[in-house]
This record gives structure tokens, sequence and C-alpha cells, in this order.
């Protein structure tokens, strides 16, 4: 599944299987895994953001959470928002 971000940012929020990631994790197991084959993360999901005009591609076996077009006040740190 590929997104394309239009005149705004697009933030892509999916998650990867288990065998890959661990979701909702203790911060001592985040600690544990870094740099491991299976890695782990406190967030319930994982976010790509998208900046305008540009496009990726969701990962293989990943499973698509929902997209948000961030406007205004959502707009990652840095961007001026229109």
């Amino acid at each position: 599944m590929k997104f394309t971000a239009g005149e705004h940012w697009l933030a892509i929020d999916y998650k990867l299987p288990h065998e890959k990631r661990i979701y909702n994790a203790a911060p001592f197991v985040v600690e544990a895994t870094k740099g491991k084959k299976r890695s782990a993360t406190t967030y319930a999901f994982d976010t790509e953001m998208i900046a305008p005009g540009g496009s990726w591609e969701l990962p293989a076996q990943a499973t698509f959470i929902h997209e948000r077009v961030l406007r205004g006040a959502d707009t990652p740190p840095g961007d001026t928002p229109e």
C-alpha cells in the first residue's frame, strides 16, 4: 500500500508483525531490545511522517491503522502552517 502526501504533512500509523516489533512495552524491555532483530516501543503503534509531495510504502506484512492529514497546529516542528 503506497501513501502520497498532498499539500500537507501526512502521518501514517501502522503495526509490524509481533515477530519484528513489541508494542506497549515497558521501558526496560525497550532498552533490552535495542540493536536486536526484534525491537520494542512503549507506543501502541509506529508512525511514518510523509512530507508534502512525498510518498511512502507500507512495509510488507505491516497492519495499517489509520492516516492523518496534519494542518495548522499539527504541523511537525520547523514547518510553518499555511
